[in-house]
């Protein structure tokens, strides 16, 4: 199950720079299509993921 707690730490990883950006996108892109979600927060959590998935593509990158 993704939580808001596992994004945010994955998050952390990425601007901690102890993961890529690749590793990043491929994670958030891969629970996309394999994990269920919080009930609460299942809105939520799917479009940060997707936003996440799209980050290595210029014109929708981190900012």
């Amino acid at each position: 199950m993704i939580t808001k707690k596992i994004i945010a730490d994955k998050l952390l990883a990425y601007l901690k720079h102890q993961i890529s950006l690749t590793q990043l996108t491929d994670w958030a892109e891969q629970s996309l299509n394999d994990s269920s979600y919080e009930d609460d927060d299942s809105h939520t959590i799917r479009n940060v993921l997707a936003q996440l998935g799209l980050a290595d593509v210029k014109s929708f990158g981190l900012q």
